[in-house]
């Protein structure tokens, strides 16, 4: 008996809930086994227009770096950002990640393989009338395929230069220029947190 108690409490660590902490406005918890998971908005987070959800971040409890795997029930609801990029590690959105995000138009999916929604659904209806997915070239079959994800009236490849596959010219190189992700021109002293393409690159600006 005394011998199973043991085994019980050396066990509880391994069951317990990762610890919470925030990193670029985002609130995450992080598991060995399923990776960074999103959980929420930092509280008082000034909300950019750009969302950029990262492929791996820092967990300062553990001192480990995590993979961003899935983005949780409820997470990023309410949002006020017209854009949000989830990285190619993303493999799971949970019920309402999305919800009630009433200016949400441009969702950029870099995953190749769509990654699993919640069958009561991550985002709103009226998201895939008036918004426009942007996913990888060779992977706009699959998300026309994909639960939920084939909603979206308007399915599109992300621009070659998003995808980093394009060589960085001259002309770029000497105007130094920054570009949002509807192909916009930014100053740099507009630049605000998001995802921008700087010399043909693209870049996250925190």
């Amino acid at each position: 008996m005394k011998k199973l108690v043991f085994l019980l409490f050396a066990l509880l660590p391994q069951f317990a809930a990762a610890q919470a902490f925030t990193s670029g406005g985002l609130v995450f918890r992080c598991y060995s086994d399923e990776g960074g998971i999103v959980v929420g908005m930092e509280d008082g987070y000034q909300q950019p227009d750009s969302l950029v959800v990262p492929e791996t971040v820092y967990d300062p409890n553990d001192e480990q770096t995590y993979t961003v795997t899935k983005i949780d029930e409820n997470a990023l609801q309410w949002g006020e950002y017209s854009i949000v990029t989830l990285p190619k590690t993303i493999v799971y959105l949970d019920e309402d990640a999305f919800s009630t995000c009433n200016r949400l138009m441009h969702v950029y999916c870099f995953a190749t393989t769509p990654p699993r929604i919640n069958s009561d659904g991550a985002f709103d209806s009226d998201v895939f009338e008036r918004g426009t997915l942007h996913v990888p070239e060779e992977a706009i079959a699959a998300y026309k395929e994909a639960s939920e994800w084939k909603e979206f009236q308007q399915i599109i490849a992300i621009d070659a230069k998003l995808m980093g596959l394009t060589a960085v010219t001259e002309r770029q190189e000497a105007d130094s220029r920054y570009f949002d992700l509807t192909g916009r021109q930014v100053t740099r002293s507009a630049l605000r947190s998001g995802l921008y393409i700087h010399n043909g690159k693209k870049i996250a600006i925190k």
